[in-house]
């Protein structure tokens, strides 16, 4: 199986805790140094796992950005999924602010190596897919991109993740772990360095590097706002800052409401398109 890279999810990333044997690694010969390390990221794989909420619970979403003149702009969302049978998940995201985004739907569809990523606006006749480095476009102006939104959802995506020596996050204890995309022509970073709280799982601080090692994006979770619904731990409250743009978009989770069971079909592509008489995806 191979180590999931960037699950920026400030709201979702996890970790178990590590291997007494992980600790030892220097002590070990470096191909066993490897093996271990290779360990540790599973346990921390798992825990993840373990810590991504219900795909069928819908989530309201409010992001505030604000440009480098002090412009601010809100945009809200809601998030519902499905998981299929084969455990794989398929997350739709309709955008219901502000008015000129109202109807626009986002479908991301959770695939072994590559996942697809559907847009559609309600001027598009077909959802328009999502692919390589497009998926760097900003999200309706927004400090997030389309690749970042994925990476919210916890969606695996293909890479190489390692290690590194542990640290202190806001005074919390954080195992820190480096990723790298398996394919660097299909994401916007060089790598992606995670600092995960070693008490809730949560990632309380994703460091995102630009091609040439400098940091150009960075998100920020407010310890104070993690709270626990049943064995799930949620960030409700992230701050997203570009640092090449001087540019930030303040995430808050709004709600989380009880499991709906959608039918399938809802999270097809052939949903988004938009009928010549009546129908449509819905409202979620």
């Amino acid at each position: 199986m191979k180590p999931a890279w960037t699950t920026p999810a400030g709201l979702l990333v996890a970790t178990f805790a590590l291997s007494m044997g992980a600790l030892l690694a220097g002590a070990l010969t470096p191909q066993a140094a490897r093996a271990e390390n290779t360990s540790a990221i599973e346990h921390i794989k798992a825990c993840a796992r373990s810590n991504v909420p219900d795909p069928g619970a819908i989530r309201a979403m409010r992001f505030t950005s604000r440009d480098r003149v002090g412009n601010t702009k809100v945009t809200r969302v809601r998030i519902s999924g499905k998981r299929a049978e084969d455990g794989s998940r398929r997350i739709l995201a309709r955008f219901l602010a502000p008015p000129e985004m109202a109807g626009t739907m986002l479908l991301m569809i959770e695939r072994d190596g590559d996942n697809e990523l559907y847009f559609k606006t309600p001027e598009l006749s077909e959802p328009k897919l999502i692919s390589g480095r497009d998926q760097a476009m900003t999200l309706f102006g927004t400090d997030f991109s389309f690749e970042d939104f994925q990476n919210l959802q916890s969606f695996n995506r293909p890479g190489h993740s390692k290690q590194l020596a542990d640290s202190k996050v806001s005074g919390h204890d954080v195992w820190v772990v480096e990723t790298l995309p398996e394919d660097a022509d299909s994401s916007a970073y060089e790598s992606v360095v995670t600092s995960i709280d070693k008490k809730t799982c949560i990632a309380l601080k994703i460091e995102m590097y630009a091609p040439g090692g400098r940091v150009r994006k960075v998100l920020n979770v407010d310890p104070n706002q993690i709270q626990k619904r049943g064995d799930v731990w949620i960030a409700h409250h992230a701050l997203m800052k570009d640092v090449r743009d001087y540019t930030e978009t303040q995430l808050l989770v709004e709600s989380v409401e009880t499991h709906m069971d959608f039918p399938a079909d809802r999270f097809d592509p052939s949903s988004l398109r938009t009928p010549t008489t009546g129908g449509g995806a819905g409202s979620n």
